[in-house]
């Protein structure tokens, strides 16, 4: 993100005893940002921003990814998906490991922002 001149927020609150595995973690985290990184390359250097946020609240992990984007996102059944071939794993990805962990989780848009939200 440095290299490539991306403002990135980050704000992690969390025991060390979560019961959500690194494996799963890794997989949700690395999907979300990869998909985040590539989507705010698209844009000028100023407008190039990404937060992250993991809580842990009422015994539950919380985690928002919000990025900004070029092109509004187009949602099929709350799932965002690609027009580029070989694209669009990475939501589907990041859908199967939360549902495998009993969690929910959303895609949305919220004004100029692309938002993923995760409760587990």
């Amino acid at each position: 993100m440095e290299e490539k001149d991306i403002k990135f927020n980050c704000n992690i609150r969390v025991s060390k005893d979560t019961n959500v595995s690194d494996v799963d973690m890794t997989s949700i985290l690395s999907n979300g940002l990869e998909n985040s990184i590539r989507e705010v390359c698209r844009l000028d250097e100023e407008y190039r921003l990404i937060d992250l946020e993991i809580v842990e609240k009422s015994g539950k992990l919380l985690i928002s990814l919000e990025n900004t984007f070029k092109s509004r996102p187009v949602f099929v059944d709350g799932i965002p998906v690609s027009d580029r071939k070989g694209h669009g794993y990475g939501t589907q990805s990041i859908q199967f490991t939360v549902e495998k962990l009993n969690g929910n989780c959303q895609f949305s848009v919220i004004e100029d922002r692309f938002v993923l939200q995760i409760v587990l």
